[in-house]
Order: structure tokens, then sequence, then C-alpha cells
């Protein structure tokens, strides 16, 4: 009996927690005109005195007046309505994601104001993963396929948007592209000319064969031994050496296998209807956050996902898609009034051999709390700032990397040389299109105030435990950062401009209130 209570006491918190503050208000004011009603008919009914007043409260004119307050409290409802911006979303997809993540909040017990509130711009759908690869519990919410979703995570909440704003059919049309057949990729390639490894000996050193029989608990040769053994001194003067292509020459050599030409940019063209539809519906989401997050600030962090692949996968992407980026951050805080830190994590570098190798040699406990990048706190983002920032977060990944070459037995051993490609690729096209992305997406000049850059990092988030890394970080980054956040100029001014309305309207009730004491109380 208790348990069916409990149960519907829980229910009917749900039902509630969904009715607006302006719903409240004319709920309010209907009741008391309908207890002063009801009221002054009784007094009327059960006096001798105010017959007359019994007398014109007939069934008829009450039905009337009942109709007239009914009509005033549904206007009452639309001007607060108006007057707290609670227009519902229009899209009716959206609309559905977001009245469903609220009932699932409320079902929780949680109020949007209660906690610190951070969102995600993940037009891939790599948030779950990046949860799990950071190691953080999240409740998931029923809705998996809505483009609005809200997960509750370590006293947060994380409002993850999805097929909204400009990046959502950009990357789009990137994906499509990468499933399409490069047309001239075997064209050009068989024009190239394989450059000769200098880093690279005969396979005779008997000693590195043994270290290579011994690493595979078969007793076989592993598959890297055909590479033979590495130079190194070669490598180190390499290493030492931060202009040299060498590494980069030879990491061609070294695997033939894999496909090494990177195409051109594709002729990639997004309408600018549907830049404008999916820009719209980010906007009426952040105007429906903001308003249910007030008084508070509508987030506290911004977090960007952008696969890694998707980042390197044709020359030009990452200024396609910090332009991309640049839009919908200026959209966010157009609409939600706020400058946030924002995070920039490229996630899914698991599909990268080195990156792999790298987790392997740094150890999978150790590279989960470890960072793959470079933050240390927001900062506005100005052209000098921003060029600073590109270079800080270039040598922090070298400088991840470079650790793990330095070390002469390292060097020899077997997958050494998918090492070399991940140096090379971050002093090659991986460095230029994260640097094009972070240039394009926040030093462009406009009329906005600069954002707040806190991190670049890139994050493996894969399915099995040996392909997380770097991913806790980048999680705990985000959320301390949440104290940086602050109120844009336009904002400050508005709050202002409302504030002297709503003196100004008070002193007007002031006045009203006395000249009606006056007008009752004067001829006493």
């Amino acid at each position: 009996m208790f348990d069916k209570m409990s149960e519907r006491a829980a229910n009917l918190r749900v039902a509630l927690a969904g009715v607006s503050a302006a719903a409240w208000i004319a709920l309010a004011t209907f009741s008391g005109l309908l207890m002063l009603t009801g009221l002054a008919w009784l007094l009327a009914w059960n006096n001798p005195v105010w017959v007359p007043w019994g007398t014109y409260l007939t069934l008829t004119r009450g039905l009337s007046l009942l109709g007239m307050a009914i009509l005033a409290c549904a206007a009452e409802y639309l001007l607060f309505r108006i007057w707290f911006d609670e227009t519902p979303i229009p899209d009716r997809e959206l609309r559905a994601g977001w009245t469903a993540g609220l009932r699932h909040l409320a079902r929780e017990g949680i109020r949007l104001q209660s906690l610190p509130c951070f969102m995600l711009l993940d037009p891939t759908d790599a948030c779950e993963s990046w949860f799990d690869a950071a190691g953080i519990r999240v409740q998931r919410p029923e809705a998996s396929d809505s483009p609005v979703r809200w997960y509750v995570a370590e006293e947060s909440l994380f409002l993850v948007v999805q097929k909204l704003g400009c990046l959502e059919p950009l990357t789009k049309e990137l994906n499509e592209a990468r499933r399409r057949p490069y047309r001239y990729a075997m064209q050009t390639y068989a024009h190239q000319t394989v450059p000769q490894p200098s880093l690279v000996t005969a396979t005779a050193d008997n000693n590195l064969a043994t270290s290579l029989e011994l690493d595979d608990p078969q007793g076989r040769k592993s598959a890297d031994s055909g590479f033979g053994s590495i130079d190194v001194h070669a490598v180190r003067e390499a290493l030492q050496n931060p202009q040299s292509n060498t590494i980069l020459n030879d990491s061609l050599a070294l695997d033939q296998v894999d496909d090494t030409y990177t195409p051109g940019m594709a002729d990639i063209h997004i309408s600018s209807t549907e830049i404008a539809r999916q820009s719209r519906r980010l906007a009426d989401v952040c105007r429906r956050l903001t308003a249910c997050r007030r008084p508070v600030v509508p987030v506290n962090g911004i977090g960007v996902l952008l696969p890694d692949g998707l980042l390197s996968a044709f020359t030009g992407t990452g200024a396609r898609l910090g332009q991309a980026l640049r839009h919908d951050l200026d959209l966010l805080q157009q609409e939600l009034g706020v400058i946030a830190p924002v995070s920039v994590i490229v996630v899914g570098a698991e599909e990268d051999a080195g990156m792999i190798e790298l987790i392997r040699r740094s150890g999978r406990d150790q590279s989960k709390g470890r960072r793959l990048g470079w933050g240390i706190g927001p900062s506005r983002a100005t052209q000098e700032r921003v060029a600073e920032f590109c270079e800080e977060v270039m040598r922090a990944l070298r400088s991840t990397v470079g650790r793990r070459l330095r070390d002469p037995l390292s060097v020899g051993r077997p997958g050494a040389y998918r090492l070399f490609r991940l140096m090379s690729s971050l002093r090659g096209d991986r460095s230029e299109e994260l640097q094009a992305l972070i240039t394009h997406g926040f030093a462009s000049e406009g009329t906005r105030e600069p954002d707040l850059l806190a991190e670049v990092s890139i994050a493996a988030t894969g399915v099995q435990p040996t392909e997380r890394a770097f991913a806790g970080s980048t999680y705990r980054q985000l959320i301390e950062n949440q104290e940086f956040v602050e109120w844009t100029v336009a904002s400050r001014r508005r709050e202002r401009q409302y504030r002297w309305l709503a003196a100004i309207c008070g002193g007007l009730s002031i006045m009203a209130a006395l000249v009606l004491v006056a007008l009752l109380f004067g001829d006493v």
C-alpha cells in the first residue's frame, strides 16, 4: 500500500515538474478569483442586509464572471510566458527530446538550477565513448536517439547537443566524402617515389632478433622485425632537430602497407538553407535552456568533441571545421549570454596505430589520467594568445611522444616505427590541421567578445580497455574550469535595463496605490 502511494506521489511529482512558472501564476490567480467570487456569493446569500447583491449574483451572471476570469487568466498566462521566455521549442523532435530529458531529471529528483551544467557539441555521437574512456559513471537518458540528451555525472549535468548547429551538416558531408572511393588517389600515389629509410639498418643484429622473439609468446618473430634494426644515434639526432624531416620521410618507407596518400579537400558544399535551419534549432535550445536555468548561468562550460579521423581526412578539413565551430560558438555566446570556457577534445585517436603503441608504452593505467594536449586555465582567445596556444599544444603533443623515443632501448623495440609515424604526423599534416582548427575557430575577428579557450587535447575513446587513454584529464579539466564563466557585456547591460524598468514600474505602482487610498478615504 505504501509502495503504491509512494509511486503515485513520484508520478505526480514528475507530472508537476513539467508545469511552467507562467502556468503556476495563472493557476494561482484563477484560484484566488474563484475563492473571492465564491466567498462574496456566500456572504450575499446568507446575509439579509445584502439582498440586492444576492439578487444581482444570479447563476447566469456568475457563469459570465467565471468566463471572464478564465479569459483574464489565459491572457495572464500568455503574458508571463512571453516575459519569462517560456515559449516551447517549435521543432517537434527537439521538444519531445527536451521534455523527455526534464522528466528523466525530475524522476531522479534533480532540478536544472541545482547542479552545474555543461554543454557538449557532439556532431558524431562520441559522448558516451568519451564518458566510458574517462571512467565516469553517468545516468543515461531513455531516448538515446534524440538530438538533445541529458546526462547526470558526478554532481554535474551534461546537455549533449547533436544534429544541431553548423558543425552537424559539415561533419555529415565529410563522413560521406570519406566513404567515397578516392578517384585520383592511386594515380597520384603511383608517381610517388618511396624514400630509402636512413634510420633503418640491415636485419643482421642477433640481439634485436632475440628481443623480437621474446616479445612473441609463441616464440615466432614479430612481423615488425622485417623492417630491421634502428640506428639509435640517428634517431636521437633527428629528435634533437625539430626541423628535421628525416622521420617524416622514413616513416613513409617503414610502413608501405598503409596508404600514406592524403587527398585534398573534397568539393563539399552545404546549402545556406540547411545551415540556417540547424542554427535556428540550436538557438531554440539555447533560449529554452536559458529560461529553465534562470537566474543562474545557462552553462558552466562548453566541450567540443571532434573525431580524430575526420580532422585529418582531407587537406583543409581543420580550417573548414574551425569556421563551423566559430559560427556555433558565436551563436552560443549570443543566445546564452555568457562567456564559458571552451575545451576542444579530439576523440577517436585509437584509430592511429601510433596512438595504440603510445598507450602500450605509457601503461594503460598511467595513461588514463594523463593529458595529451595543453591547457592550464582559460584565457581570452585573442589573435596573439591563440598563436601562443597553438605552439604550446604542438609542443606538448610532441614532447609526450618524444619522451618515449629518447630512451635508446625503446627505439629498438617492435612497433617503434609507429611512434615515428605518429611523431611525423604531429610535425606534418595533423599538426597543420589542428592548428588550422584552433586558429579559424577562435582567433577570427568579429564583433563578439573573445571566447575563453581552455584546452585542446587528444583522447583515445575506443571500445576495448587497451584503446582508452588520455580522456580522464579532459573531463577533470572541463569540470575545474567552471569557475571562470562570466556574463557577456550585452547580458549585463540588459540586466541593468531590466532593473531600471522594474524600479520604475514599482514606483508607479506605489503612486497608483496612494492615489486609490486618497480617493477612497478622502472624504473621511
